[in-house]
């Protein structure tokens, strides 16, 4: 297949995603939902920035059309409710996720195991009930978790250990 066929596939138009992403930081980024997501870059810092759409942003963005190098996501103040590992598959360079204010009910097992980088995660006002013992494992940088302001009433006393 290629750039010119009348039918292109959704790896290719990816690809040209990342590219003009790298080329054109400060780039909005659509991926038919009519959220919309900016990147930005300051000094080493990637953003990418899919704050304030509620209610248009319902789930996670596809790992494919984060800009590859986000050091920050943030996903906070949507309409999100579940969350899935596949959701941040690739995402080795993120550092800070942001998912405050949105409707999250579990955290499962090794839900964020694809983020080896990732120190520290927001994930406070949301509804999460559910925090699974493994739910940190594959995450040796973590430092900091905010959970404040959820509906948890216990945590396994094995929760933050690796």
């Amino acid at each position: 297949m290629t750039p010119n066929s009348p039918v292109v596939s959704v790896t290719y138009l990816f690809s040209v995603l990342a590219v003009a992403v790298a080329l054109f930081p400060d780039v909005q980024v659509h991926w038919g939902s009519t959220a919309v997501c900016e990147t930005d870059v300051q000094g080493t810092d990637t953003i990418f920035d899919c704050s304030y759409q509620n209610p248009d942003l319902t789930s996670v963005p596809p790992p494919s059309t984060v800009p590859a190098g986000t050091t920050n996501y943030s996903l906070m103040r949507n309409d999100i409710t579940s969350i899935s590992q596949a959701d941040f598959q690739g995402l080795i360079s993120v550092i800070h996720l942001n998912l405050v204010f949105n409707k999250i009910t579990a955290l499962p097992a090794d839900i964020f195991s694809e983020m080896p980088s990732l120190e520290e995660l927001y994930v406070s006002h949301n509804e999460i009930s559910t925090v699974d013992p493994n739910a940190f494992r594959g995450n040796p940088m973590l430092q900091d978790v905010y959970l404040g302001r959820n509906q948890i009433d216990s945590l396994h006393n094995k929760t933050f250990q690796q």
